[in-house]
């Protein structure tokens, strides 16, 4: 799977990376989200540049929110069956998909899978 990644901290034009990196498996409370929207603001260039108030984990997947469909969860993730269209406030917004904790998705609207 494709992913914006940077290994060190620095201006984005100078570290992203597109590189392969593994696809995620859901894991217990989670689910897997496909992105389909993901915004560049100020705070994800702060990131990159290791200036955010989170410092990235490096290697790191860059965007730290975006918004996508709930494609696969475990046995424990209701939301999975419950939401089809979500958001996510999470540290790998930049990739096609991403796990995120149960209690870090915000469902979106009324929708079901």
């Amino acid at each position: 799977m494709k992913a914006l990644v940077f290994a060190r901290a620095g201006e984005p034009r100078d570290v992203l990376q597109l590189a392969d990196v593994p696809a995620p498996l859901p894991g217990p409370e989670t689910v897997v989200v496909e992105v389909q929207a993901r915004p560049i603001h100020p705070a994800d260039l702060a990131f990159i540049r290791g200036q955010y108030r989170v410092r990235p984990a490096l290697p790191q997947v860059a965007g730290l929110e975006g918004a996508g469909i709930v494609v696969a969860g475990d046995g424990g993730a209701a939301i999975a069956t419950q939401v089809k269209w979500i958001i996510q406030v999470h540290h790998v917004a930049f990739t096609r998909t991403c796990v995120l904790r149960i209690f870090n998705p915000v469902p979106v609207g009324a929708q079901t899978a």
